[in-house]
């Protein structure tokens, strides 16, 4: 990839219909990036789902981003009814691994994120076993033994022994950084804020997120 350029993942579902990977590449096309991978799939070509994944090479700025988005929307994600979104790999994401008391599925993750493998920054392991801590410790990651099921919660919580509304940063501290999407930005850049209460153990059990859908 050249100096300048920035590579991008294009991911799109949508009603299927004619003319979706034609408005797709020509957009592309028009906007200076070479298309290096493609992959889609219909559920069914008369009234079903269809489903993209792009990958693109492009001359973009990360303060032109914004700018790009915007048109794409307008000229092709409204027109057609898309759900799609951009996700830039030079935003390395953080990963958490979850893992249990068997270790070559662990190991082999840790080796090849340690090699670079992976476009995304471990932070985390968490088991319900303690079993792996020294082979989490020897890459100097966080382990976090989560020993207690959900059915072993709730007989504590009729005990009196739990207290699901208590703040779960007792048990998992780095929820200690947890932000709220309160919105976007005029570029397209998310709005973060702290959240007004904290995380308890009762909203992922009781309360589950729903997803919600970038707006275009």
């Amino acid at each position: 990839m050249s100096p300048g350029s920035t590579s991008a993942r294009l991911l799109i579902s949508c009603a299927d219909r004619p003319g979706i990977v034609a408005a797709v590449a020509g957009f592309l096309r028009d906007a200076g990036a070479n298309i290096v991978h493609s992959d889609q799939h219909s559920t069914d070509p008369e009234g079903g789902r269809f489903f993209m994944r792009m990958e693109f090479v492009l001359p973009l700025a990360e303060g032109e981003r914004g700018a790009f988005e915007r048109a794409f929307a307008r000229d092709v994600g409204d027109p057609l009814g898309l759900d799609w979104r951009v996700w830039y790999v030079a935003d390395r994401k953080r990963m958490g691994i979850l893992v249990s008391r068997t270790d070559h599925c662990l190991l082999d993750l840790l080796w090849r994120w340690r090699r670079g493998e992976f476009e995304a920054d471990v932070v985390a392991v968490a088991s319900n076993h303690p079993d792996l801590r020294a082979d989490v410790d020897a890459f100097a990651l966080p382990y976090h033994h989560v020993p207690v099921t959900a059915t072993a919660a709730m007989q504590l919580v009729e005990q009196g022994k739990l207290d699901l509304d208590s703040p779960a940063t007792r048990w998992v501290p780095d929820l200690a950084g947890t932000r709220v999407l309160e919105g976007w930005d005029d570029d397209g850049n998310p709005r973060l804020r702290a959240p007004k209460a904290s995380v308890s153990l009762s909203r992922p059990w009781i309360k589950p997120c729903r997803p919600r859908r970038r707006p275009t």
